[in-house]
């Protein structure tokens, strides 16, 4: 019986830890593209040629918007981990 409780155990972190090396993926890439439309915010503040800076900053924030909102979907979507379940039903 230790065995097979072993083994579950087994599958079961192995499941988790291939979901949480996406999720890391996935979050890196969401908190990447807000940390741009700050970079893009200060170069505005200084710019020159204002309307390149303030087009660059629109189109930061434009990327950033989509790929929260594609995080947030796919999370939404993702189904939960086998552990999870087992709270669920007992």
């Amino acid at each position: 019986m230790r065995l097979v409780g072993l083994m579950d155990t087994t599958v079961r972190y192995a499941d988790v830890r291939d979901r949480l090396a996406h999720e890391q993926v996935a979050r890196a890439e969401r908190d990447r593209l807000p940390h741009q439309v700050e970079l893009c915010w200060e170069a505005l503040s200084s710019a020159a040629a204002w309307l390149a800076a303030h087009h660059a900053y629109v189109l930061a924030v434009d990327e950033a918007r989509i790929a929260v909102d594609m995080w947030r979907e796919r999370a939404e979507a993702a189904p939960p981990p086998p552990v999870l379940l087992l709270f669920r039903q007992g």
